[in-house]
């Protein structure tokens, strides 16, 4: 049990960081249109008013973490970092933030390892309000990678995200909770 409690301390440590120079920059071209932020905040306060990023000392859930403020996001649909402890997410469009750079999330990133670690990606600035493209409600985030791994297909999940974006614009508005409910009793 000691040794347990050691490895997740030593692991715990890896994700600690000072400056955004210490981070591998994302590659040009490597940066998907729509990037997913997912948020234990209600997802359309984020869609009205934007992201401010937050450092580990402001934020509850990550104080045990040590790294600057930060904005962190999904750059892909097939994992969805914090699903199931989450409000929901929001959908960015990164051609808005022309002067956001991108890096790798070093609690993640290994470059030696699996595409998986290069999912997960963060940026040094905040998001405004008009580059946030949709709110997706937790069932949604479900959906959403179900289709990507039933697919295998960026474009096909971006249809997919499209079609669920419309829907929570004109059937949702603002009940994340209530679509739950409403797509439970209706199983």
């Amino acid at each position: 049990m000691r040794e347990l409690i050691r490895k997740i301390l030593r692991e715990a440590a890896d994700w600690d960081w000072d400056s955004f120079d210490d981070l591998t920059p994302l590659p040009d071209g490597e940066l998907k249109r729509y990037i997913i932020h997912s948020t234990s905040i209600d997802p359309f306060i984020i869609y009205n008013k934007g992201i401010k990023p937050f450092c580990s000392s402001e934020s509850p859930q990550w104080s045990n973490f040590k790294y600057p403020c930060s904005v962190f996001a999904m750059n892909g649909y097939y994992e969805i970092w914090g699903q199931g402890n989450t409000k929901g997410a929001v959908v960015i469009d990164t051609t808005l933030l022309p002067n956001n750079k991108w890096w790798y999330d070093p609690g993640l990133y290994n470059e030696k390892n699996h595409e998986d670690t290069k999912i997960a990606i963060v940026t040094d600035k905040g998001i405004p309000a008009d580059a946030i493209v949709g709110v997706l409600c937790t069932t949604d985030l479900s959906k959403m990678r179900l289709e990507y791994l039933r697919t295998k297909s960026d474009e096909k999940t971006i249809e997919y995200l499209h079609k669920i974006m419309r829907e929570n614009a004109v059937d949702w508005s603002y009940d994340c909770e209530g679509k739950f409910d409403y797509e439970y009793r209706n199983m």
